[in-house]
């Protein structure tokens, strides 16, 4: 079985307030996959990817996917394909070395996978999340009857679901996501007193993203306006 034989992990994640022990398996195709979920049928099962997320959604005493080998990308049109463990980062390369296009906005970190970016409702630059431009989601869960089985949703509520899951849809196998050509962002930090006052910055400039400080009760915008094309923003 090579890389699907079980194994017991301990598990921590990105900002290590989670620990946890894990029956793990790193499967390498779909049919891998499948005959995980039949074999643990009535267990708990959860996939990983970067851990990056500090919640316990993936922490799980069960059945542990570690779906790191799943990191194919494949451009084609206006769109590509990404394997459920590839990372924002190979993906950003991949793109941009291979057609000159980037996705439509991305999160300040790169280190998460596709699947738990979207799983976990990544926010990225600007009012649409990543999870907005997923076009299909090819997924491995059970039928009606109990039985492992692969389903690809394109459209309708299903995708609407799929696109932010948390999970609870099945195992991310592939994601499809829309892309865009690259383009070059200016960036102004501005402080306001409210999130009232960065949130009209939207209207102009739709890729600023703000966080509001604890305690101190401060918001600090990113206000990123995209330049048109040849400009180098000097």
């Amino acid at each position: 079985m090579g890389n699907t034989v079980e194994r017991l992990r301990t598990l921590v994640n990105f900002g290590r307030n989670l620990k946890w022990q894990s029956r793990c398996y790193r499967p390498r195709n779909e049919d891998e996959v499948l005959e995980i979920l039949e074999r643990h049928c009535p267990e708990r099962i959860r996939a990983i990817g970067s851990l990056h997320s500090w919640s316990d959604v993936a922490r799980v005493a069960g059945i542990t996917l570690d779906m790191s080998e799943f990191a194919d990308v494949r451009p084609y049109g206006r769109k590509v394909q990404a394997g459920a463990g590839c990372t924002l980062e190979r993906l950003l390369e991949q793109l941009h070395s291979l057609t000159g296009r980037t996705l439509p906005t991305m999160g300040v970190i790169k280190r998460q996978t596709i699947a738990g970016i979207i799983s976990t409702a990544t926010h990225g630059s600007g009012k649409p999340s990543v999870s907005h431009f997923v076009t299909a989601v090819r997924m491995a869960a059970y039928d009606d009857a109990g039985r492992p089985k692969l389903f690809d949703y394109r459209g309708g509520e299903e995708l609407r679901a799929a696109r932010c899951a948390l999970g609870r849809m099945g195992i991310v196998l592939q994601v499809e996501l829309a892309t865009v050509p690259v383009y070059r962002v200016r960036e102004t930090i501005r402080c306001f007193g409210n999130v009232a006052e960065a949130l009209r910055l939207y209207e102009l400039h739709p890729l600023t993203q703000f966080a509001l400080v604890p305690h101190a009760w401060k918001v600090i915008a990113w206000e990123r306006h995209r330049m048109p094309p040849g400009n180098s923003g000097g």
